[in-house]
């Protein structure tokens, strides 16, 4: 057994570089999908404000619509009380 170990000493060090080197393959790999996970999170949470921020320009406008027809509305009271006789 002895003489096993002496043969194969010179092994050590470059078995020690693989194992380094799967380790940090392994520590890259959960990185980037963390990083992916991550990624996927922010852009659905883009498309959420996207889509709210399209409801919302779209009530504004069709609260702006109605606004102004009740404006043309009260033009349209005012110019007839003024024109009316006294």
């Amino acid at each position: 057994m002895a003489e096993a170990l002496c043969k194969w000493r010179g092994l050590a060090p470059w078995v020690a570089v693989v194992i380094t080197v799967a380790i940090q393959i392994a520590a890259i790999s959960y990185s980037y999908g963390s990083l992916s996970q991550r990624q996927q999170d922010f852009d659905h949470r883009l498309q959420v404000i996207e889509t709210n921020d399209r409801e919302q320009a779209r009530q504004l406008g069709e609260s702006a619509s109605r606004l102004a027809r009740i404006e043309e509305g009260v033009a349209y009271i005012r110019d007839a009380v003024k024109a009316a006789p006294k």
